[in-house]
């Protein structure tokens, strides 16, 4: 993840904060963005996340333009991307677990 030791966003919490924070967090590091959006996928019969605080998940993910990211959206997590580039998974509101761990 992005927030590892030594990655782009060491020790900055992300999840769950609205992306227009974690824009001026990247500016400050003179960092650019990429944007993934994460979607419930209540029909995928797979659980392919699961948090051990927010529970398990059928999630999907699908590329999405900045343009197309509302500053009030939530950032789920942060991946390195390449150098100076972070992946933003986004998604407008709080995603459903599909069961609590």
């Amino acid at each position: 993840m992005a927030t590892d030791s030594g990655e782009m966003l060491q020790g900055v919490t992300v999840e769950d904060r609205r992306v227009r924070e974690l824009r001026a967090e990247l500016r400050r590091r003179g960092l650019k963005a990429v944007y993934e959006r994460v979607r419930d996928d209540p029909g995928n019969p797979d659980i392919n996340h699961i948090d051990g605080i927010r529970g398990a998940f059928h999630l999907t993910y699908e590329p999405v333009g900045a343009v197309d990211v509302g500053d009030d959206w939530l950032v789920w997590q942060a991946w390195s991307y390449r150098e100076g580039v972070v992946r933003l998974q986004v998604t407008p509101g709080p995603l459903r677990p599909i069961a609590r761990h």
